[in-house]
């Protein structure tokens, strides 16, 4: 499901929006959820303690603060959502190309640019699901790219994933999670540890390390399948 937030401080045109997304997201069978912000900082407040939506359109010229700063606000603080801006100024646009905006709309030719946009997010959308973790975590549901994974590990009932940008944590079992990951750039070093072959540095006997600075040991059972994996994957079989 496609979570979907607009924000612009002109209420009825956002509600407008809504309303055509919902239109052309039906017709493409695709589930949505479309929620509207007419103050930006409510929209950040929200995004910012929550991972609570996939795609921002964001008017540019708002009062209280405006479209750019708000994109540049939400890169400030890691957040990867998909901005798509609506603006009636076009001058504007090459400014979204430092927070890396996926495309913008002026708003006199919505009802043309939407469905393209849209059509052109839902492609991307099942391309990106693929390269995708999604956590689970009794009412809150977390999306974590494969990529940002360096390690994940056992601690107690939890699974824990050691992200490029954090940690997040699971109520899981490591083997149930080790089957999802099965088939990708991750290798189970020892009983407690998976590790993302991307972010091996490199292995001196049995010693794993790491590009966050940290090392692990495999077990005597793995390290021959550690070294393996790691030859496979970086000699050009990807």
């Amino acid at each position: 499901m496609f979570r979907i937030a607009v924000v612009d401080d002109n209420l009825e045109y956002a509600q407008f929006v809504k309303k055509k997304i919902h239109e052309i997201l039906y017709r493409e069978k695709v589930v949505c959820d479309v929620e509207v912000f007419d103050k930006p900082m409510a929209f950040l407040c929200e995004v910012v303690e929550e991972d609570a939506f996939d795609v921002c359109f964001l008017d540019i010229e708002m009062p209280s603060m405006n479209g750019l700063e708000l994109g540049r606000q939400l890169r400030k603080f890691g957040n990867r959502i998909i901005i798509v801006y609506l603006t009636v100024h076009e001058e504007f646009v090459r400014t979204g190309y430092e927070v890396k905006a996926l495309d913008y709309i002026c708003k006199k030719d919505i009802k043309r640019d939407l469905p393209v946009v849209l059509r052109r997010l839902s492609e991307e959308s099942v391309d990106d699901r693929k390269n995708v973790y999604l956590i689970t975590e009794r009412l809150r549901t977390e999306r974590v790219l494969y990529e940002e994974i360096i390690y994940v590990f056992r601690r107690g009932q939890n699974v824990v994933f050691a992200l490029t940008r954090g940690e997040v944590m699971e109520r899981n079992a490591l083997q149930r999670v080790m089957y999802k990951l099965k088939g990708r750039e991750f290798v189970q070093i020892e009983r407690g540890y998976i590790v993302n072959l991307n972010h091996i540095v490199r292995i001196r006997a049995r010693e794993v390390y790491l590009t966050n600075g940290l090392s692990f040991r495999a077990s005597k059972e793995r390290i021959d399948e550690v070294r393996e994996r790691m030859q496979e994957y970086w000699g050009g079989s990807r």
